[in-house]
């Protein structure tokens, strides 16, 4: 997988993230498929937000690389916070 340097940060991510919206409403089995597949594919770089399941898809995802033994370090998680649906900025 190509990978290119986040702005100054010197870490190497994938051109683009790959979302986890839908973590939190998909069967463990399927969720855990869904990381095993992206980790073969070598993408670290996973995007979140808060408001995703009510917070539901960040603590799937954080069972899923721990019960995977992967470790967080290895990754780069892309998130949002305070997003309030129907408001906007």
């Amino acid at each position: 997988m190509e990978k290119i340097k986040l702005g100054k940060s010197g870490l190497l991510v994938p051109p683009i993230a790959l979302g986890c919206m839908r973590l939190a409403g998909a069967e463990r089995k399927q969720a855990d498929a869904f990381l095993h597949t992206a980790l073969e594919l070598e993408l670290n770089f996973f995007d979140h937000a808060d408001i995703y399941g009510g917070g539901a898809c960040e603590r799937v995802f954080g069972e899923m690389i721990k019960d995977a033994g992967v470790r967080r370090e290895d990754l780069i998680i892309q998130s949002k916070c305070a997003i309030v649906p129907g408001k906007m900025y």
